[in-house]
């Protein structure tokens, strides 16, 4: 009996040393300290929380965000912005079982009411203009305009992160949220790059531009070089829609991704060995619904392959499609998604949720792109599967590697 009471112990303590490890890990480099991580559960990470949700719930959910926010260095409006919408729905009761330390002003009130207040102001306040104070724990100060000196928050626990989500700062070189176009609303056309507004994901530019054309590959590399066009004749054309497989068509829907679709095309003008000077009068073969209408609408016909590469991935890399690529790439666990397919065999269904992870990360770009944050990612995801904690408890080192372990 001591002996089975001894076992439960052991196994509770690996358990309990497990979550532990992967806080610190989600939480390495934030202002959250390791002292703290008995008021988090990574179980529950990214769930979502409501008005009867416990203490611990809230409090996970709301260091969740700030950590993502303070990755991606979101900072006032942007802040202010993002603050109002994930917090929409939450009262007064909740933000006061989250523990506090957040500046309210003068004039001390309680938390709950002054996070409330925050969410229902439609622009972002001023800080008071009070004597200043040292930013304590901070990697950096926050630059204030001239008329409005420092001032800090009082810091502590959870509260001293949730002082940094308290969009209450506007930066002296703030730039505008967004540039007013007076023109055509597709940069190409005017010559005006597109902005890239603050969002919970991290950004890239939407069209990487390749310096070194002497390593280029015309069959893989993207954005494609800018060439002059050549005409495309009938035996060409033909030969290459004989090869094509319209199932691979794009048709600029969520997940149906530009970069894999083209370089799919890349490869059988590689097969066929068509030369780049005539991608542009191919193009058109492999588009297909709203991708097809925009290009019949805005890609002139003697645009070269370059500019309707460009064209659409300006249009059809949309910020929404972003922000729904890396929702799912952070949200969704093994867990859940098992549940949607309860019948399928277990393996069957790790295979389809490693896929699905793998399109995440291919949607979110060259930012994602590597081993190690896709191993980090499924070992984040697969956490209270008790037929995965064995092989999560020593993960292997390579993606390789803990996939066969999993």
């Amino acid at each position: 009996m001591s002996g089975t009471n001894t076992s439960e112990a052991e196994a509770e303590n690996r358990i309990k040393d497990y979550k532990i490890a992967q806080l610190a890990l989600r939480l390495e480099g934030t202002s959250i300290s390791s002292c703290h991580f008995d008021s988090l559960d990574p179980d529950i990470w990214g769930e979502t929380v409501d008005k009867l949700s416990s203490a611990v719930a809230l409090t996970t959910y709301a260091v969740k965000l700030l950590t993502d926010w303070e990755e991606y260095k979101e900072h006032g409006e942007d802040l202010f912005l993002l603050f109002k919408e994930e917090f929409a729905d939450w009262t007064s009761d909740m933000f006061g079982k989250i523990k506090n330390g957040v500046y309210t002003g003068k004039k001390t009130i309680p938390i709950g009411i002054a996070m409330v207040t925050l969410l229902n102001c439609e622009e972002l306040p001023e800080w008071p203009q009070i004597k200043e104070i040292d930013l304590p724990d901070q990697g950096q100060q926050f630059q204030q305009p001239k008329v409005a000196p420092k001032q800090t928050a009082y810091q502590s626990v959870e509260g001293q992160a949730l002082n940094s989500m308290l969009p209450t700062l506007k930066q002296q070189s703030q730039p505008p949220f967004r540039p007013i176009r007076s023109q055509s609303p597709y940069p190409w056309k005017n010559d005006q790059p597109r902005p890239a507004p603050g969002t919970l994901y991290p950004q890239r530019p939407a069209v990487r531009a390749v310096v070194d054309y002497k390593t280029f590959d015309d069959y893989n590399d993207l954005p494609p070089r800018d060439v002059q066009n050549e005409r495309v004749d009938a035996n060409t054309q033909t030969s290459f829609i004989k090869l094509w497989n319209r199932n691979q068509n794009y048709t600029g829907e969520a997940y149906d991704l530009l970069d894999d679709k083209v370089r799919y095309f890349l490869r059988i003008c590689y097969n066929l060995s068509i030369p780049v000077q005539y991608f542009h009068g191919l193009f058109s073969h492999i588009l297909d619904g709203e991708a097809q209408a925009f290009y019949l609408s805005y890609v002139p016909k003697d645009d070269t392959f370059y500019n309707q590469y460009t064209k659409m991935k300006y249009h059809f890399d949309t910020e929404i499609n972003h922000h729904q690529y890396y929702t799912d790439w952070t949200n969704i666990t093994f867990a859940n998604f098992r549940s949607k397919t309860p019948d399928k065999p277990l393996q069957e269904v790790f295979d389809a949720f490693l896929k699905k992870k793998q399109l995440c990360q291919r949607a979110l770009g060259e930012m994602y792109i590597g081993e190690s944050l896709l191993r980090t990612q499924i070992i984040t995801n697969c956490k209270g599967v008790p037929k995965l904690e064995v092989a999560l408890f020593n993960p292997g080192k390579s993606c390789e590697e803990l996939f066969s372990q999993l």
